[in-house]
């Protein structure tokens, strides 16, 4: 028996297989703690609609159609690495539920542990007895046994596996401690995912900071961003796998521009041929924020902004962030001779977003390396800015304002697309039927289109490589990721699908 990490690697197994047996002891998640600051639930028996479509997913990659022998051979080799046959040790006591928690997080530990209903509690007994390392112990009257840092015994109808704090603290839930199973707080924020999710995941940062103690004083200044919990949901589709979560308003507001933005409609007029593309609204204001949180947080916004000045010249919040819009991020291409990429910002105070480029095209030539050239803008279209070519550059690189479209993009026709939109997005069915596949009020924030980076790959050389050839046939049957958010009061609901062919 090893740490509970492993536990947690099977259920996620588990969960696509149906091994699980219905008519299975007492609910797992009523032995998790309340002070649990994460919280997981894992379906390992799907039914369904859900069942059919796993199958559906799973036919599509090589050996896909014979699943089920196949997750049973991967879990066979994981727990003989415990000294369990899984067929006969572990599969006749898996029960319908499965579920993980973390809690009382320390600088260097914490209380954990994977809780797994089951329908034979005699067998699953002898399958722990198996795993003993180290003396039989007991709690509470429960007895357990360890290997190590593990501790694994049979409560109220579960398998309970984790470290020795994290199973003693599903033994005093069982015996009447409060449990997260219907506390509002937990419920409320479940609620916010489908009701077919095969997983879900509660992470809830204020309980995390809480449970760090003196340690929890170097947050102090991220505790705003965490005042809702954080959820995530999977759940599966014939042809698609769906995540959904939420976040705090305040802190997609932060991270947005970094891991996954938010809706906006300059997604819509990015190039047809996009196959990356990413919007993120009002990007000033939201470096802004992240400038001023980690600023705080590090005791250095004033420098900072100190040293942006001194390099510079410009103020950091009047004359760059404060004129910034709407983002737009793409690249194209299926070559690197042909490859095309670009951001573009709306902006909202054209006279200084001017300025700035001007600035930043004078601090460009002062600082230019040997064999780079910056010049007077080139653009054929026209402009306001400058124009870098380098030696390891396939194309120009362009810095230029159009009216109210600032952009910095890769060779003349990626700033033409940018700076004056044509053929976009928006032009092209697949995207819009994939958006509105988001569903009901969901506004696009990140796109990937799987078959042009495929190509691109195999004209770069690719084909010649021996693991990318071993690769392939997994990644062919990708078409598409999609992602999208929407408010829902305070809270920010996000959706990602990642579709199938």
């Amino acid at each position: 028996m090893r740490a509970p990490a492993v536990a947690l690697t099977a259920l996620t197994i588990l969960a696509l297989t149906a091994c699980g047996d219905s008519g299975a002891g007492g609910s797992a998640s009523e032995l998790v703690p309340e002070d649990a600051a994460v919280y997981g639930t894992v379906t390992l028996d799907p039914e369904g609609d859900s069942e059919r479509a796993v199958q559906d997913i799973a036919a599509r990659f090589p050996g896909g159609e014979d699943l089920d022998a196949q997750i049973e051979k991967g879990l066979t080799e994981a727990f003989r690495e415990d000294g369990l046959d899984y067929a006969e040790d572990v599969k006749p006591w898996l029960g319908d539920e499965a579920v993980f928690f973390v809690s009382k997080i320390r600088e260097d530990d914490a209380d954990a542990a994977a809780i797994i209903q089951t329908t034979d509690e005699d067998a699953a007994r002898e399958a722990l007895e198996k795993t003993r390392r180290d003396e039989e112990r007991s709690y509470e009257g429960t007895d357990y046994v360890t290997d190590g840092d593990t501790a694994g015994g049979v409560v109220e109808g579960n398998v309970v596996i984790g470290t020795e704090g994290g199973f003693k603290a599903a033994v005093d839930t069982a015996a009447g401690e409060e449990s997260i199973e219907g506390a509002e707080r937990v419920e409320e924020a479940l609620d916010r995912l489908p009701e077919d999710s095969l997983a879900t995941v509660y992470f809830d940062g204020r309980k995390l900071l809480s449970s760090l103690g003196p340690e929890g004083a170097l947050f102090a200044p991220f505790v705003g961003i965490f005042s809702e919990p954080y959820v995530v949901g999977l759940s599966v589709e014939s042809d698609a796998v769906v995540v959904d979560s939420t976040l705090p308003a305040a802190l997609v507001g932060l991270v947005g521009p970094l891991f996954f933005g938010s809706g906006t409609d300059v997604i819509e007029d990015l190039p047809v041929d996009s196959f990356f593309a990413a919007g993120q609204p009002e990007i000033g204001e939201s470096l802004g924020k992240l400038v001023r949180l980690f600023g705080s947080a590090a005791g250095g916004q004033q420098q900072l902004e100190g040293q942006v000045r001194q390099a510079t010249g410009l103020d950091l919040d009047d004359d760059i962030l404060a004129w910034m819009g709407d983002l737009g991020v793409f690249a194209g291409g299926t070559s690197l001779e042909e490859l095309r990429a670009g951001a573009v910002i709306e902006t909202e105070d054209p006279d200084t977003s001017r300025r700035t480029i001007e600035v930043l095209g004078r601090l460009a030539r002062k600082e230019a390396d040997s064999g780079e050239t910056v010049s007077e803008l080139t653009l054929p279209g026209g402009g306001d800015g400058f124009t870098v070519e380098a030696p390891e550059l396939p194309g120009p690189l362009h810095v230029v304002q159009r009216g109210e479209r600032v952009a910095i993009a890769l060779g003349d026709e990626s700033a033409e697309a940018l700076l004056e939109p044509t053929d976009t997005l928006a032009d092209d069915p697949d995207f819009s039927a994939a958006s509105e596949r988001l569903g009901e009020g969901f506004e696009a924030s990140n796109y990937l289109d799987f078959a042009p980076i495929l190509e691109l790959a195999e004209n770069e050389g690719a084909v010649d490589d021996e693991g990318y050839q071993e690769a392939k046939p997994y990644l062919e049957p990708l078409a598409r990721l999609l992602a999208g958010t929407k408010k829902d009061g305070d809270v920010v609901l996000s959706r990602s699908r990642i579709e199938f062919r």
